[in-house]
Formats: C-alpha cells, structure tokens, sequence
C-alpha cells in the first residue's frame, strides 16, 4: 500500500512539473479574456490627463510660451484672421502630433481659426474621451496649455483666459438645464439652474491617406525678362507675323548680297 501511494504521489509530482514546465514555454497558456472598448480607452486615457493634470503644479516650466499674443487680444485676433492662409494657421499647422491610440493612429494639430483640434484618423468615429487624451498630451508637448478648454479637466483655478475671451458670451447664451433638488426634511422643491460646461472641440479631417506632410505654398508669378530685338525696335514695338518676319528676312538677305 505504501508503495501505491508513493508512486501515486510521484505521479501527481511529475503531473504538476510537465504542466508548469509546458506554460511556461508557452504550450500551454489560460484563455485571455479580450478587453471590451471602455477598458481598453480607460487604460489609454487615464495615464494621460494624470499627466495632464500634474503640470498644475509644476511652476518651473511655461506651459503657454507658444501662444502668440495675438490670441489673447479678440478684436486684433478677429481682424488678422480675414487673411486666409495666415501665419498663425500655418505654424500652427506644422505643429503635428502622431498618436498610436486604441482608435488606430491619430494626426492632430491646433487650428486656430475654428479654435479646435483638427486630427486625421482612419477611424471616422473616434470617442471624446479618446480625442480629448491626445489634446492634453499635445498641448503639454507643444507648450500651449490654454487651448485645452475642458473645464471638467482643468482646476478652476487655472481656467484658461480664452475661455473669457471668446467662450463665455456663448456660454451665458447657451440652453441650460434645471436641476430640481428636494430640500433636506422639506417638502419644498430648489430649482437650481446648471449651464454647460465648455469642452474643447475636434475636427475630423478625414483619413490618414488625406493627410499632407507639406503645406501648398502660393507659387509666385513668373516675371519673364525684357526681351530686346532690333527687329522689334524697329518696328516701333509693333506686333510681327511669321509672315512678315519671313519677308523682312528675305528683304535683308537680298541687301546683304547686293553688290556695292
């Protein structure tokens, strides 16, 4: 009996190693469970608005000295922005940001004249929570803070001056929504009136194959240089025929060969 369960024993023993020597050359593997789209954005998202929200409190680096003055003056802002193709749009246009994201990969850039964030994506429905994660990594690596809007992000404390500028007419004019609170120990009813919140917005561009590495430029007017002829001169600037410059030619030939 004794050897039984000796053999026994050594059995379960070898039983246990073969399994563990077989997972862990990776024949044998327990089933992953996939991850659904809200955990998948959650793990992508998170880490990045904590980093977002951490520079609040770094004071030694100037998470605005990429924004032009301009931006912050609206009548001087609204008048430079009639020109179309303006300097401000194109450097901020050649500030791009390439982002492998859950989505696929997103291109984005700030543009200023619609006060987004314009992106490309193969993807043409892409979530806010997504967006709004590559917008805080961009605004962070491209020194320019106060684009980020969102006031559900951004301490109160450090709400950006644009939002004064050129949001807060419309957010005063905006629908809001009541609120109906019971009372503690009453029967009466507070209405309270709740506005909206400002977001930041994003405009989809289209697909990655739409995308262009370089800005067109306007290509200048070709100046052809004076043309000087005696032939011409002669004529007192008058137009000539092929017709006529054959006869003038014929005419010269024959006074070259005349005999003096």
């Amino acid at each position: 009996m004794k050897i039984y369960n000796t053999i026994q024993y050594f059995y379960y023993v070898l039983l246990y190693y073969c399994f563990r020597l077989a997972f862990l050359i990776g024949i044998f593997k327990p089933p992953i469970t996939p991850k659904t789209f809200l955990e998948e954005n959650k793990e992508y998202v998170t880490p990045l608005i904590q980093i977002f929200q951490k520079t609040f409190e770094n004071t030694d680096i100037l998470w605005n000295e990429s924004i032009q003055l301009i931006l912050y003056d609206k009548s001087q802002y609204t008048q430079f922005m009639t020109e179309s193709n303006n300097l401000l749009e194109q450097n901020w246009r050649a500030k791009l940001l390439f982002e492998n994201t859950p989505r696929g990969n997103i291109i984005m850039f700030y543009d200023p004249y619609k006060m987004g964030f314009s992106f490309y994506c193969d993807q043409k429905v892409v979530s806010y929570d997504i967006l709004n994660a590559i917008a805080s990594k961009y605004v962070r690596l491209f020194r320019c803070r106060h684009f980020f809007l969102d006031e559900s992000i951004v301490p109160k404390e450090h709400k950006s001056p644009l939002i004064s500028t050129y949001f807060e007419e419309k957010k005063s004019s905006a629908p809001i929504k009541p609120l109906i609170k019971p009372l503690i120990n009453t029967s009466i009813h507070k209405l309270e009136l709740e506005q909206e919140t400002i977001k930041n917005k994003f405009i989809y561009l289209g697909k990655i194959a739409n995308f262009q590495m370089t800005q067109p430029m306007p290509k200048p007017r070709k100046v052809l240089a004076k043309f000087v002829s005696p032939i011409l001169e002669s004529l007192g600037g008058q137009k000539m025929s092929f017709k006529d410059y054959k006869e003038w030619q014929n005419k010269q030939s024959s006074l070259s060969t005349t005999p003096s």
